[in-house]
């Protein structure tokens, strides 16, 4: 028991240098000169010290979460640690106010530490789905406001900004990688590059889509305004059809439940009266 908690005091210890070095490093960040790249300044040494040793796996889930790089995927990596501990100490706690034996000690140690690694991941999870429906779900609508900023008359860097700030609003998620996107651009990288980012960071694939065309549209001079209601048309009929096709499995997989459920109902139905009729009759015979 003494080693256990020399164990968890040493892990508690470095959590709480961690917690202290992030501190520290936001502390850092926030007495930065002003003219200093914000990009540059967007995660301090212990930062990316702690960044580069993370998994290529973990990073892209966090990005494509909303996560941005740099002290917030650290501060979810030691919440992460935190709750991993905390259900290590829960379940070490539940079995010792209950009594139980070393083995069953153990057991609940390991379930609790299962548990406390788990919950962040479903947290996750759940909203990397959530954002990754939401960015797609407006992905038709950015499309056409950029088509028709373009009819417009606005050159492409001054439509994104504008469809940007509009989207803002019904799409916080899009709106944000399209600022994303649009900084990287002002900072001297390529459209067709920038989105390819994109579609690394949030896994959805119209984005390079939407970059191959741009590059095809500057290659061989076709017009760009045409080139996006192309898109735009593909993406709706793909929605469509995704739509028609998760209706008809919907179909199918309600068949189990509402069969299972009118069985019963329906045997009541059927066989109720029968087995009236028949114990009536059984009475009859045997007075």
């Amino acid at each position: 028991m003494i080693e256990m908690q020399q164990f968890l005091a040493s892990i508690a210890a470095f959590v709480a240098v961690l917690i202290v070095g992030l501190l520290i490093d936001r502390r850092d960040r926030a007495i930065a000169p002003a003219g200093v790249d914000r990009i540059a300044t967007e995660a301090g040494p212990i930062t990316r010290q702690i960044n580069r040793r993370l998994p290529g796996r973990w990073r892209d889930r966090m990005n494509r979460a909303g996560i941005p790089e740099g002290t917030s995927q650290a501060i979810f990596i030691a919440a992460a640690i935190g709750t991993t501990l905390l259900g290590l100490i829960l379940g070490l706690l539940v079995a010792t106010m209950l009594d139980w034996s070393s083995s069953m000690r153990l057991v609940a140690a390991f379930i609790g530490l299962g548990a406390g690694w788990w919950a962040p991941q479903l947290w996750l999870g759940a909203r990397e789905q959530s954002r990754f429906a939401a960015m797609l779900a407006e992905f038709p609508v950015m499309i056409d406001l950029l088509e028709i900023s373009l009819q417009g008359g606005l050159a492409l860097t001054a439509a994104w900004e504008v469809v940007a700030s509009h989207l803002a609003v019904i799409s916080p998620p899009l709106a944000e990688e399209m600022r994303r996107i649009e900084l990287e651009v002002e900072f001297g990288g390529d459209w067709a590059i920038a989105l390819d980012h994109a579609w690394g960071r949030t896994g959805i694939g119209e984005f390079r889509t939407l970059g191959t065309l741009l590059r095809q549209s500057e290659r061989f001079g076709t017009e760009l305004t045409e080139t996006l209601r192309t898109q735009s048309d593909a993406l709706r009929l793909e929605e469509r059809q995704g739509l028609e096709d998760r209706a008809q499995r919907a179909s199918i997989v309600l068949l189990f439940p509402l069969a299972l459920m009118m069985f019963p109902a329906v045997l009541i139905i059927v066989a109720g009266p029968m087995l009236l009729i028949l114990l009536e009759n059984l009475r009859t015979v045997n007075p």
